[in-house]
């Protein structure tokens, strides 16, 4: 009985890590919706930068 203990928390943790990562939103279904912010972030970045760099300049 000892040593199926560990063998049935490692079977039961697998079970539930399963179970909850199949109810998360993973893959392309989740980075569709979030590519607009993204391009958004890198153009709000690049903004900055050269609002920086022209500064920097003056």
């Amino acid at each position: 009985m000892i040593n199926r203990l560990p063998r049935m928390t490692v079977c039961a943790l697998l079970a539930g890590a399963t179970l909850t990562g199949s109810a998360t939103r993973m893959g392309p279904a989740a980075i569709r919706p979030d590519r607009a912010n993204y391009n958004q972030g890198i153009v709000d970045s690049a903004d900055e930068q050269m609002l920086l760099n022209l500064v920097r300049l003056r």
